[in-house]
């Protein structure tokens, strides 16, 4: 009974700490969890640099990458296409999308936008850096113009607000929290496992009990033959 008492209030526990507190699983947060990885499969831009980058690899881990495609695992999504993805192939859990980082955030926004919810996050971990810049003729008086201009805008951080205001929630699901407070109502559903363990720890009792009786009589029966012998 002491033991039954114990398991049905620790499971107890257990259950309200599970219904209150939700755990959101993010298990890929590097191109290796990704990679290795089977029952995921990858959504590349077709012909892209990186695509091409990976493609020309001969070692490391874009070469495991291309060694992927080659097992099936790499769907090609053109731009247009890549939202739909995302709302379809994404949101099913089996493909990870391989895009730049601004245009990841855009699709977050936007499906937080519509929703309300952060259904989507991105990797902690860069895999591929790309620079940017503004081509010009190698002698032409613009370049230092430019680059002191680009420079200052981005010290100043308008880049990033621009992006910030011109998109709505830009930022709302940058580091989505990993667990959550929820508030449900109980049901059987929720609270069977308890019942199971407390008619379980019920029946080992009966049994023990049964036991217990069963070798007191069989105790009583070897000494109720033991005085008879004597007697006789």
């Amino acid at each position: 009974m002491l033991m039954t008492l114990v398991l049905t209030r620790s499971y107890a526990g257990n259950l309200m700490a599970l219904l209150a507190v939700r755990h959101i699983s993010e298990p890929y947060q590097t191109l290796h969890d990704v990679v290795d990885d089977s029952s995921v499969n990858m959504i590349w831009q077709p012909e892209s640099a990186y695509v091409q980058f990976y493609r020309s690899a001969t070692s490391g881990l874009f070469h495991k990458v291309g060694e992927a495609e080659k097992a099936g695992r790499i769907t090609h999504r053109t731009f247009i296409e890549l939202a739909q993805s995302v709302n379809t192939l994404v949101r099913r859990g089996d493909h990870v999308l391989m895009e730049e980082e601004f245009i990841e955030k855009v699709f977050t926004a936007v499906f937080f936008t519509r929703s309300g919810t952060c259904d989507f996050y991105l990797s902690r971990d860069i895999f591929y850096s790309v620079f940017y810049g503004m081509l010009t003729h190698k002698e032409s008086p613009l370049i230092p113009a430019l680059s002191d201009s680009i420079m200052r805008v981005k010290e100043a951080g308008l880049h990033d607000y621009w992006n910030t205001v011109s998109i709505p929630n830009m930022t709302s699901c940058k580091r989505p929290p990993t667990k959550i407070t929820v508030s449900t109502i109980l049901s059987i559903d929720n609270i069977w496992g308890m019942f199971v363990v407390l008619e379980v720890g019920h029946a080992v009792a009966l049994l023990v009990l049964g036991l217990e009786v069963l070798s007191s009589r069989l105790l009583h029966s070897r000494d109720s033959q033991e005085q008879v012998g004597r007697n006789a």
